[in-house]
This record gives structure tokens, sequence and C-alpha cells, in this order.
């Protein structure tokens, strides 16, 4: 009985250490892409060997904006294919936790990690960009670029409240895994059209709206747009706030001039414009002002002046 025992405990120690072996290896080398059959269990590997014996929050939010890094590689292999939705998955999941990782870390830490995942909400957008919705990743898409474009304005501010940023960001993930689930087509059909038309939903009673998008005050040109004319899709926060976003159309440079439309442009009026022509040299007027017809032959500086 006593050597049955023995045989039994030597063998659970030997599966133990080849199970342990085989685990650590699978989180180090990362041998398997979103789709495989051991993909879950290489992200449960990369867990278990990353964070159970990691205390330190610096290095487990460095080790946390790694694995992220390792989804979005993974996610920019299987774009185009039928893996994409379990690749937005992981992205989403490793980015909430590198998030709340950097939110628990010590404040004077916090800029270089922020500058870090950063870099990774830009490439993540980049690689969303790419891919096109179907009708199991349209959610995802919109959900996870929402969730980089919003950690993006925040993290531009002078004193990022990141633990408020993750409490919202994963209150949101369950709101859109809510989203995510295929209603009958007898709840569809109960529901009104108007619903179908972004401008249907209400805001809050007494809602302060101009405080509400006080990140991009709507003043001056702005002042009498309309949502649908910023917000075309389903993505409300994270939308694009650069000018050229909006006036790429309005660009008759062709982006000879760059994409910083605010060098000459102002907020109060797209035609106002006001260019600083000490930054050219000595380029000719000619070459960026076209002459109307039967203008005058001579040289622009005979009558004009630069403003």
């Amino acid at each position: 009985m006593k050597r049955i025992l023995i045989i039994v405990l030597l063998t659970i120690l030997f599966l133990g250490i080849v199970g342990g072996g085989v685990s650590y290896s699978f989180a180090l080398n990362a041998p398997y892409s979103p789709g495989d059959t051991l993909y879950g269990a290489q992200l449960a590997s990369e867990q278990l060997w990353a964070l159970s014996f990691n205390s330190n929050p610096v290095d487990r939010a460095n080790v946390l904006l790694e694995l992220l890094s390792r989804r979005l590689d993974d996610l920019f292999v299987v774009v185009g294919t039928s893996n994409e939705s379990v690749a937005l998955t992981a992205v989403d999941n490793a980015y909430l936790q590198a998030l709340q990782a950097i939110a628990d870390a010590p404040t004077d830490e916090q800029p270089a990690l922020i500058a870090d995942l950063s870099t990774m909400a830009t490439r993540g957008q980049a690689i969303l960009a790419s891919m096109s919705p179907n009708d199991e990743t349209a959610v995802q898409l919109t959900a996870l670029n929402g969730k980089f474009g919003r950690f993006l304005q925040v993290a531009g501010t002078d004193s990022p409240d990141l633990a408020s940023l993750a409490a919202e960001l994963t209150n949101q993930a369950a709101f859109a895994a809510e989203l995510a689930l295929t209603p009958s087509p007898e709840a569809v059909s109960l529901l009104p059209d108007a619903l179908s038309d972004p401008r249907a939903v209400p805001f809050p009673p007494n809602a302060d709206i101009g405080a509400a998008h006080n990140f991009f005050p709507l003043t001056g040109g702005h002042d009498n747009i309309a949502c649908t004319d910023c917000h075309t899709g389903t993505t409300y926060r994270g939308t694009d706030n650069r000018c050229v976003a909006c006036h790429l159309k309005d660009d008759v440079h062709q982006g000879a001039n760059g994409s910083d439309c605010a060098t000459c442009h102002t907020i109060t009026k797209w035609q106002d414009v006001s260019f600083d022509h000490s930054t050219i040299g000595d380029r000719d007027c000619a070459e960026c002002h076209e002459p109307p017809p039967n203008h005058f032959a001579g040289t622009c500086r005979n009558c004009h002046t630069d403003t």
C-alpha cells in the first residue's frame, strides 16, 4: 500500500513538473494564434506566469503592456480571417488589464507607462481601421476603437484620472457584451423604426450638453453643426477631433501643406486664413496662389503684401 501511494505521488509530481514546463513554454514563446486549439491555454499560461509571481505594481504593468503588444500582433496576423472576433476579445481584455495596472501603479511611475499604452492604443486604432466589420465583429470594433480613443483623450490631459477611466471602460465592456447578444426576431420587430436614427436617443433631463462636450468646444464655426455632422457612424467617444478628419474634403492643397489645418485656418470661419509666410522662405507667390484670368502680369508684390 505504501509503495502504491509513493508511485501515485511521484506520478502526480512528474505530471505537475511536465505541465508546469509546458505552461511556462506557452507563456514564454506564445506559439499559438487566435483560432488555434491551444490559444486559450496559452493566454491562461501567460496570466499565470506573468501575474501570480509578480507583486511589484510597476513590473506588473510592464508585463501586461507586453501582453497587450502580443495581442495586437495576434490581431494583425488574423485580419481578414474568421478568427478576428477571438483576437478582438483578447485585445480588449489585455487592454483593460494593462489600463487597470497602470492606474494601480505609483503616480510618479505612471507617465512612462501611459506613454507606452498611448503608443499601443494608436497602433490598435490603426489595425482596427484596416478591418472590415461584419455581423460578428461590428460591435467589437466600435467598442474597442472607442476605448482606445477615450484613453488617448484622457492621456492628453494634465492630470489623467486612470482609475476612473478604467472603471468607466470596464462598465462599457459589460454593456458591449450585452449589445453583442443576438436578439430574437420577435424582439427586433417590436423596436420602433425611430431607434435606427441616433438622433432619436435623448439627452438626460437638464443635461449640460455644453459641459459634456467641453473637450471639443462647439464655438465659432462649430456652434451650429448637428451631432451627425461629426458622428456619422456608431462611434461617439473616441471620434477623431483633428480638423483634417472633417475638413479633408475641403483641402484644396491636396495634402501639400500637411494635416495641421490650424496652422492657417481658424475655428471662426474656414475661409479666414492666417498664414505665417516667413516659414516658406523666398518661394514665389505663384507657387501656391493661382492668379485669376486676365490678371496683372507683373510681380505679385507690386500689389499684394504677405498676410
